[in-house]
């Protein structure tokens, strides 16, 4: 990957700022420990449930397709 122009970037120390630190970033690897991704799943599965309607609709026939 790094013959190819990938680059290495560390964890600035803020768990507050990862977010801004990933949108900066763009990663297309990401490397971390499992308490994070658990966070991750957290946020996203509070924010998918708020949706509703056609867009909850189309969302879990999406995930259902992918899984």
């Amino acid at each position: 990957m790094m013959y190819k122009g990938a680059k290495i970037v560390y964890f600035s120390g803020d768990v507050q700022k990862l977010k801004d630190d990933l949108a900066f970033v763009r990663p297309t690897a990401f490397l971390s420990v499992p308490r994070l991704y658990s966070r991750f799943y957290e946020v996203l599965k509070q924010k998918f449930n708020e949706i509703q309607g056609w867009t909850r609709t189309a969302l879990e026939y999406a995930l259902q397709t992918k899984l």
